[in-house]
This record gives C-alpha cells, structure tokens and sequence, in this order.
C-alpha cells in the first residue's frame, strides 16, 4: 500500500535535484506577444461585489434555513425564499466563471455580470431583511420601520467601527 510519505521517501532516494522557479508566471502568454495580465489586479470593483455577494448568500441560507425548519412558515415564505436564494446562488456561481471574476471577459459582459449579480442581491434582501425585521419584532418587540442598514462591503475593514448602525 502507498501513502503520500511513502511517495515522498521514495521521491527523496532518487536524489533528484528539482528545479526551483524564481521568476513570476505573470504576465502569461499564450501565443507570440500576446499577453494576459491583471488577474488579480482588473476590475476590483466587480471583484468587492463579488465577495459581498459570497457572504450575503451564505448569511441568507442560514438564516433561510432556520425559518424554514420553524414549523410555522407558510408555504408562500419558503416558495420565496428559496427562489431568492436560488437566484442568488445561481449568479454567484455564473460570476465564478474564469473570465468574470478574473476580470478578463469582455467590458459589456463584465457589465452584465454584474447587473444580473446586483438584481439577484437586492431581490434576496428584500425578503432577507423582511425575515430580519420579523424576528427583531418576535424576539424583542421592537419594529423596524426604517431602512435597515448592513455593514458587510461598507469599507475596506468592515469593523464595527466602520458601520452606519454602530454610530447611531
């Protein structure tokens, strides 16, 4: 039977001299002056929305899970949950495309991206913040009748610092 340490051991009996690369892989070229750079670099804006977005699904499934599990959810709540967060898992994983987040597709597609990505956001907050605003009301008879503020994409950090609610 092999292991990777038996794999290793014996890698090490060869005496093999690896060789060690020391220069960057970027720019990466393909053909004869034709280069590809700025994967990490290009369309930093797209990219912040990008990772807002991660957390803003992960937040919303949870909490979608929770109130589905509660007997007392309708039928109509969990159909609109589910389609909130379906549409929003479905534009997370179309802009997890090696040309959307890597910011090499095309300027109009790039657009694209990130309008089908903001639709699907402001749909699943909707009823996120609905779902919030109820437990707040349930669980400590507060009402919320203003907008309700996140902190998640306000600035680099994101501490609580940072945050709109905290100051208020």
């Amino acid at each position: 039977m092999s292991t990777p340490q038996t794999f290793v051991d014996a890698l090490k009996k060869e005496n093999v001299m690896w060789p060690v690369k020391k220069d960057d892989f970027y720019p990466y070229s393909v053909v004869r002056n034709n280069y590809w750079s700025g994967f990490f670099t290009s369309r930093p804006a797209f990219k912040k929305q990008v990772k807002v977005g991660s957390a803003l699904l992960h937040a919303q499934s949870r909490v979608f899970a929770r109130q589905v599990i509660h007997q007392k959810t309708t039928p109509g709540e969990v159909s609109s949950m589910i389609q909130a967060n379906g549409q929003l898992l479905d534009q997370m994983g179309v802009v997890q495309h090696h040309d959307a987040v890597t910011g090499t597709a095309k300027q109009y597609v790039s657009n694209d991206y990130s309008f089908n990505l903001y639709k699907a956001e402001e749909n699943s907050k909707s009823i996120y913040k609905k779902y919030l605003q109820d437990v707040v009301k349930k669980q400590y008879g507060i009402e919320i009748k203003s907008e309700l503020l996140t902190c998640v994409g306000g600035v680099q950090n994101d501490t609580v610092k940072d945050c709109p609610i905290y100051e208020k």
